[in-house]
């Protein structure tokens, strides 16, 4: 897995490609992670339209990436794109805690409006 993080607009958006599996994958993502939490920001971004493959350890950490940004009060949300990633997620009822949208500009217009605006205690584990 390659990830970078972009900042946009007081946002960081962490771009994923590859393999978002146990062992590199979740490590990648939560190196990422640690880049977007250090920068003041409005929202943190997850863009995972070219994640190929997820399983449950890259789950685990989306969700834990959730958990994390609501601790320190920002809004995360993923970009999933209409691929089979946003279909794992929404298959496993993950939109409750995980805000997901289509594109980045459906993310930047409806992450922190009242409608996606939710605490992430219905995530696993939160």
């Amino acid at each position: 897995m390659k990830t970078m993080v972009r900042y946009r607009d007081g946002s960081s958006v962490v771009v994923a490609r590859g393999l978002l599996t146990i062992g590199d994958g979740m490590l990648a993502i939560g190196a990422a992670m640690d880049r977007a939490m250090s920068a003041d920001n409005e929202r943190i971004l997850i863009d995972l339209t070219r994640v190929s493959s997820l399983d449950s350890a890259g789950v685990s950490v989306l969700v834990q990436s959730a958990l994390r940004a609501r601790d320190a009060g920002v809004p995360l949300g993923l970009v999933t794109g209409a691929g089979k990633v946003g279909r794992v997620l929404e298959t496993l009822n993950l939109q409750a805690c995980l805000p997901m949208f289509e594109d980045l500009g459906s993310a930047f217009d409806g992450l922190g409006s009242n409608e996606t605006s939710r605490e992430t205690t219905d995530c696993p584990g939160g």
